[in-house]
């Protein structure tokens, strides 16, 4: 099975960023790149997550792009970008780079699809696509096993409690305002509530949540 850097790697046209061989630190195969011990720097910390080795891949490399044009170019920005702000999702031969403000975008990929590659970025600041499992959704840190009926529930529910002006730290919480409960509904509210609760503290639960918006609210 292709590692996720092999796979976005595919649309890069083969950049070259070193002709080092050796085992991949990143994929866990013999391939070509830098020397790893030269290009990490004391920031890293996900030590935990690389395979014996001594290189870092071209592949890999194009994964860790601090400022990549071909980002910008899929983003319609000026400047290069950084991976790791965007998530990423690859479906067949298509690879989209998207923002957290794109959700609609994000969700209809996923629940339309069975990606290659579902990397979902809240923070942006965090390296994550080369940890991913193929196979996944993976919301931040968290892996999460694809279940399309699960993730629909629960972002029903929270569609329709955020167009009753309940807030998403309510949800994740379990902790409602009184008075949103007495004006919805407590009827109603006990029957949403019945739904995220069986799931609440679940990954799948907390992409779902990130997911939903009220209606008729767009993407920016």
């Amino acid at each position: 099975m292709k590692h996720p850097c092999e796979i976005l790697y595919q649309f890069s046209s083969g950049k070259v960023y070193g002709t080092e061989k050796g085992t991949c630190r990143i994929i866990g195969k013999e391939l070509t790149g830098l020397k790893f011990d030269d290009w990490v720097k004391d920031t890293f910390t996900d030590y935990a997550s690389l395979f014996p080795g001594t290189i870092i891949s071209n592949e890999a490399l194009f994964c860790f792009e601090e400022s990549s044009p071909l980002i910008a170019q899929k983003v319609k920005k000026v400047k290069p970008q950084r991976f790791r702000t965007y998530t990423h999702i690859v479906v067949n031969d298509s690879w989209y780079v998207l923002t957290k403000a794109q959700k609609k975008e994000i969700y209809e990929l996923i629940i339309n699809n069975d990606p290659n590659v579902c990397v979902i970025s809240d923070s942006g600041q965090r390296h994550l696509l080369f940890k991913h499992k193929v196979g996944t959704w993976q919301f931040e840190d968290q892996f999460i096993h694809r279940d399309k009926e699960v993730l629909s529930k629960i972002k029903k529910v929270g569609d329709t409690l955020l167009d009753n002006n309940f807030s998403k730290a309510e949800m994740l919480s379990g902790n409602y305002i009184q008075h949103r409960v007495l004006k919805y509904g407590v009827k109603d509210w006990r029957t949403a509530e019945d739904v995220l609760k069986q799931y609440r503290g679940s990954a799948i639960f907390d992409l779902a949540i990130w997911l939903s918006q009220k209606e008729g609210e767009t993407d920016e």
